[in-house]
């Protein structure tokens, strides 16, 4: 217990601070959505060069699929748990340190055209080229989700990553 914060964690990212900032701006989202998460003891601190978290206690998921309990609880668990992450609307489509007017179809097209650049280094390009024409044809997926309102995506999601009361 320090200066009645009690049990607290301080994350810092000395390598890159925009995950720092990054974490900032979610957690605060998750806040104000009452999402069970580490809660920020300085909700206004810019995170810089550390956040002060609340301490959870519990086990995480792995740890309790290793002690044996029950699999389809904890799925469940964490299937709420993302179910309500991934209903918290944003401002924008796109990275939420960098949010644009984009629609989710062009967010993606670009990354994916990123990620074309580097994959024409690692495969051939009669791979390359029907895994383009692969996502093009499924694009109306990508013109479907744009219509929708930006929504929050749990990019991190992994057993470790999620603790059980």
């Amino acid at each position: 217990d320090h200066n009645g914060f009690g049990k607290f964690i301080a994350k810092s990212f000395v390598h890159n601070p925009e995950s720092l900032e990054r974490e900032w701006i979610i957690l605060n989202h998750l806040q104000k959505k009452r999402v069970k998460a580490p809660q920020l003891l300085i909700p206004n601190h810019k995170p810089e060069p550390f956040l002060l978290l609340g301490y959870i206690s519990g086990i995480s998921a792995s740890e309790a699929l290793q002690e044996g309990h029950d699999i389809n609880n904890i799925f469940n668990r964490i299937g709420k748990t993302t179910g309500i992450i991934n209903s918290i609307e944003l401002a924008a489509f796109g990275d939420i340190l960098n949010p644009s007017d984009i629609s989710w179809k062009e967010y993606q097209m670009e990354r994916l055209n990123g990620s074309l650049l580097v994959a024409e280094s690692l495969v051939g390009k009669g791979l390359l080229d029907k895994i383009q024409d692969l996502v093009m044809s499924i694009s109306y997926i990508l013109d479907y989700e744009s219509k929708g309102k930006p929504i929050l995506v749990h990019h991190d999601i992994y057993l470790d990553n999620f603790l059980l009361e």
